[in-house]
C-alpha cells in the first residue's frame, strides 16, 4: 500500500509543478511523468488484482490476440458483447503485444491522460486542478483496477464537465457519445445538462433535500432496476450479479457518494446562491 501512496503523491507533485513553468517542453515532461509513474505501477500488478479482469478483462484480451493470429478482427467485433471502444483498445494492444501487463499500462495511461486533460480544461473552474487530480488518484486509482471500461468513461466525463459548465450542449453530448463507446452508463450523465436550468427556474424548491431523497430511493431500489434493465434489453444479462447478495459492497459505495454529492451541492448553493 505504501508504494501506491508514494507514487500517487509524487504524481500529484509533478502535475502541480507543471502549472508553474512557461516552457512547454518542461511542462510536457512534468505532465508526462505524472501520468507515466502510476501507469507503470498499475501495469505490474498481479493478474488477480481487479474484479473485471476475471469477468471479461483477460478473456477479451485473449480473444483480441486470437483475432489477429487465428480468426480476424471483424469476427471479434461481431462476437464481442462489450462496448466497441474497449474492443478497439484491446485490438490495438494485441497487435503489438500479447502481454497482459502492457494492456494494463495502456488502459491506465489512457485513463490518467483523460483525467489530466480534464484538469487543464477545468483549471479556471477548479482553481487548484492538481488537487483535483490528487483527489481522483486517492479515490479512484486503485478502484480503477476493478472497473476497466468504466474508468475510461469516467475520464471522458471529466472532460465533458468543461462543456457542462460552459453550457455548450452539443459539445457535451458529443463527448458523452464518445464515452458511450466505452461504457453505456455514461448516458445517465446526459440529463445533468438540464439540471441547472431546472433549479434556476424553480429556486424555491429545496433541491438539496430532493437530491438526497432521490438518492436514497435509488439506493433502495437499485437491485430492482437491474432485472428491469435486462428485461427491456438495455442491460446485458451478465449484470444480474449486481442484484444479488454481493451487491452490499456496491450499495455502501453508492450511499457514500450520495451523501458526498448532496452535501457538496448544498455547500455550493450556500456559497454562490446559484448553480453553474
Amino acid at each position: 500500500m505504501l508504494i501506491y501512496l508514494i507514487t500517487i503523491f509524487i504524481s500529484f507533485f509533478l502535475l502541480h509543478c507543471s502549472f508553474i513553468p512557461k516552457s512547454r517542453y518542461v511542462k510536457f515532461l512534468l505532465v508526462f511523468f505524472s501520468v507515466l509513474m502510476p501507469s507503470l505501477l498499475a501495469a505490474f500488478r498481479d493478474l488477480n488484482i481487479g474484479t473485471d479482469l476475471g469477468v471479461y478483462g483477460l478473456r477479451t484480451f485473449d480473444s483480441a490476440i486470437k483475432a489477429w493470429n487465428v480468426t480476424s478482427p471483424l469476427s471479434f467485433f461481431s462476437e464481442a458483447t462489450i462496448e466497441v471502444g474497449y474492443i478497439i483498445i484491446n485490438l490495438g494492444v494485441a497487435l503489438f503485444s500479447s502481454s497482459y501487463h502492457v494492456l494494463f499500462f495502456v488502459l491506465q495511461f489512457i485513463v490518467l491522460t483523460l483525467v489530466v486533460v480534464g484538469c487543464f480544461l477545468l483549471k479556471d473552474e477548479l482553481k487548484q486542478p492538481a488537487f483535483f487530480y490528487l483527489t481522483y488518484l486517492l479515490l479512484n486509482y486503485c478502484f480503477s483496477f476493478n472497473i476497466l471500461r468504466q474508468s475510461i468513461a469516467i475520464g471522458i466525463f471529466i472532460i465533458a464537465c468543461k462543456f457542462l459548465i460552459s453550457r455548450n450542449f452539443w459539445k457535451y453530448a458529443v463527448v458523452i457519445a464518445i464515452g458511450f463507446l466505452f461504457h453505456k452508463s455514461i448516458l445517465f450523465m446526459l440529463p445533468l445538462y438540464f439540471i441547472p436550468s431546472l433549479i434556476n427556474n424553480y429556486p424555491k424548491i429545496p433541491w438539496n433535500i430532493v437530491v438526497l431523497i432521490l438518492g436514497l430511493i435509488l439506493y433502495l431500489v437499485f437491485p430492482l432496476l437491474i432485472p428491469l434493465g435486462i428485461s427491456v434489453g438495455f442491460l446485458d444479462s451478465k449484470y444480474i450479479r449486481y442484484a444479488n447478495s454481493n451487491f452490499s459492497t456496491h450499495k455502501n459505495n453508492l450511499s457514500f457518494y450520495i451523501l458526498i454529492f448532496s452535501f457538496s451541492w448544498y455547500a455550493l448553493h450556500i456559497a454562490k446562491g446559484k448553480f453553474f
